[in-house]
């Protein structure tokens, strides 16, 4: 069963969509958050399965 958080990078979503099935991964995981810069970085209408958040620093919940 897949983690609850699906991440994804560019590189992914632009493979995908250039073969015209972005959609496995809706099949796949449901909702894929992507980062803001992700985003930026596609240049295309994303559907509303991704979700476009915000990049915390991990690193300061450390300490």
């Amino acid at each position: 069963m897949p983690d609850p958080l699906s991440v994804s990078n560019s590189s992914g979503l632009i493979a995908l969509e250039s073969i015209g099935r972005l959609d496995l991964l809706h099949r796949l995981y449901g909702t894929v958050t992507i980062p803001e810069a992700v985003a930026q970085e596609c240049g295309m209408t994303l559907p509303a399965w991704l979700s476009v958040q915000a990049v915390e620093d991990w690193c300061n919940r450390c300490a």
